[in-house]
């Protein structure tokens, strides 16, 4: 090729290029390059402009105020293969509207106020890959209206106010991997809305009123890989509900109702490795709940504000589970020692805002934790706790951790406490257990002795006489003796030195101790308490001839241990018991 035909190839390209950028309108910047790129982003044009290069492949009216399209003008750009008409005021589309458009692979409706979207409103885009109509005022989709789409693979129809889908508004688009539909108004999910969506990978469904899955809905999406209900009125998963996506690796059901977890419900789901439950009514976490997932990585369970316990094997089969999220579930407290079957692969442990006073040493294997966050729990620093946990913590370099109890502690770096226990060997640490709870035991012991004493639980069984000793007529005139003397020293004299005594007569005397010792209706003894029977002090003293009288009479009795009685006639009886000799008080 001759110099000159350069020159003039060379020469064309500037004229077109100088063309080009002469009718590139004002507000909009504009490329001779390969790329052939228009941007009017926020440009006053009101309409598509028609002067453009007409091998413009990228062309941008984002904001540009533009109310209506004309297809006509559109047919100048048969190369363009984005077109982003987001931000507009544009109400409707136009059947065959894009017919020129074979080569559009991306078009931008976002923004805009379609409500509306007809069948064969986008005849002619047979090659495009992505369609955004999010964020618009859509009620409803005709069946059909996206059958043009064959090459589609990414929908969004997010941020509308779509109430029902027909069965067949996603017919034609069996090469789709990503539909949004999130935040619209839908209540229910039936089985052939997503029928012909067989290579699906992404559904989004988040902030909708769903609370109805039928039976089946995924029983085609076998390629499913991404699924979020987030924020819908779910209040169950059922095995049918899920059956189907046998490829599912991320589940968000955050922000439902939901109540209870199951293995039953997501047994079926093998490949899942991200599920998300946080923001539910969840109350307790049972046995073997997520057996099954064993490819499962990240569990989320926080803002659980009804659950309360973490039971035995809770968390069995999770044996790939590397990060557990349980933050801000205010009123858990308890987890059982064994909720792990196995935690060798967890290294992320979030129970932030929870409400554990303690945490048990062999839960999981705390060494292996690269993140730990115990922060804001009323955790009471003992013994048990202190022997691994500020350890960790320092491992860690966590330092937001503090204790609530016991007082001279509060508010104190358990991080900082590890010298408390590490000087200590594991001996030490028992012996000091073992006395504390001895040191309990001890202190209850004396109030609950106490207790028994005064309700008579220490005290004979054998029940109290209420029956008087003496009849009140004899006692009040016979020989009683006072309490007190019997408290201190009582002195028995013998026959000589009772001689000296004065008192009552012979007589009186020995006609009071007869009468009492012979007495036997009010006189006579009854069995009492083995108590010491005290008796008042005689207001007479006896004369001395009635002392040596009754000494002589009853001299055996005073001093043996057998019981005797003498009659009035000097016979004595030993079937019937009789008083001992009264003691006599010294004068």
């Amino acid at each position: 090729m001759c110099p000159q035909r350069y020159v003039q190839i060379a020469l064309s390209s500037l004229a077109l290029a100088m063309y080009a950028y002469g009718m590139c309108p004002t507000g909009c910047e504009c490329t001779s390059d390969e790329r052939h790129t228009v941007t009017c982003d926020g440009a006053l044009l009101q309409e598509i402009p028609s002067l453009l290069d007409p091998r413009t492949r990228r062309l941008s009216l984002a904001h540009c105020n533009i109310r209506t399209l004309d297809a006509d003008v559109l047919e100048l750009y048969a190369d363009l293969e984005y077109l982003d008409l987001s931000g507009n005021d544009l109400e409707d589309i136009g059947r065959g509207f894009f017919r020129y458009q074979t080569r559009l692979k991306v078009l931008k409706l976002k923004g805009n106020k379609i409500s509306t979207i007809q069948r064969d409103a986008f005849v002619g885009l047979s090659a495009l890959q992505v369609l955004d109509l999010s964020s618009n005022g859509l009620i409803t989709l005709d069946s059909y209206s996206l059958q043009e789409l064959l090459n589609a693979t990414e929908v969004n129809l997010s941020n509308n106010s779509i109430h029902n889908l027909q069965p067949r508004v996603f017919s034609g688009l069996t090469n789709l991997r990503v539909l949004r539909i999130s935040n619209n108004r839908l209540r229910h999910l039936t089985i052939d809305v997503l029928k012909p969506l067989k290579k699906l990978r992404e559904l989004e469904l988040r902030r909708n009123l769903i609370s109805v899955i039928s039976a089946g809905a995924f029983s085609t999406q076998s390629s499913l890989l991404y699924l979020d209900f987030s924020s819908n009125l779910l209040s169950s998963l059922t095995e049918q509900t899920l059956l189907g996506l046998i490829s599912i690796r991320h589940l968000n059901m955050s922000n439902n109702i939901v109540q209870k977890v199951s293995s039953m419900h997501l047994r079926f789901l093998p490949t899942l490795e991200v599920l998300d439950l946080s923001w539910n009514s969840i109350t307790e976490i049972g046995t073997s709940s997520f057996e099954g997932l064993s490819s499962l990585r990240y569990l989320i369970l926080a803002h659980q504000q009804n659950l309360r316990a973490i039971h035995l094997n809770a968390f069995s089969g999770l044996t790939s589970l590397t990060e557990l999220d349980l933050s801000s579930c205010r009123a858990l407290e308890s987890i059982d020692k064994n909720a792990f079957e196995s935690s060798l692969a967890l290294r992320s442990f979030d129970i932030s805002r929870c409400a554990f006073r303690s945490l048990p040493p062999t839960l999981l294997d705390w060494n292996r934790l690269s993140t730990l966050n115990v922060y804001g729990n009323p955790l009471h620093c003992d013994i048990e706790l202190l022997s691994f946990l500020p350890r960790v913590l320092r491992q860690l370099d966590i330092h937001n951790a503090s204790c609530f109890s016991p007082t001279e502690l509060r508010d104190q770096d358990i991080a900082s406490l590890e010298a408390f226990v590490s000087s200590m060997s594991e001996w030490e640490l028992s012996l000091i257990i073992v006395c504390s709870v001895l040191t309990v035991l001890s202190l209850l012991a004396v109030p609950i002795c106490w207790i028994f004493h005064h309700i008579g639980l220490f005290t004979p069984t054998k029940p109290k006489s209420r029956t008087p000793l003496y009849d009140q007529s004899i006692l009040s005139g016979s020989l009683i003796y006072d309490k007190s003397d019997l408290l201190t020293k009582q002195t028995f004299y013998s026959p000589s030195e009772l001689s000296a005594s004065t008192a009552s007569t012979f007589e009186d005397a020995f006609d009071r101790y007869g009468k009492l010792r012979t007495s036997s209706g009010a006189a006579a003894l009854i069995e009492v308490d083995q108590e010491e029977q005290i008796y008042e002090t005689p207001n007479n003293a006896c004369s001395v001839e009635a002392q040596q009288a009754l000494t002589s009479q009853d001299s055996l009795r005073v001093n043996s241990n057998e019981p005797s009685s003498q009659n009035l006639d000097g016979t004595f009886n030993h079937d019937v018991p009789t008083f001992p000799a009264p003691p006599i008080t010294k004068l």
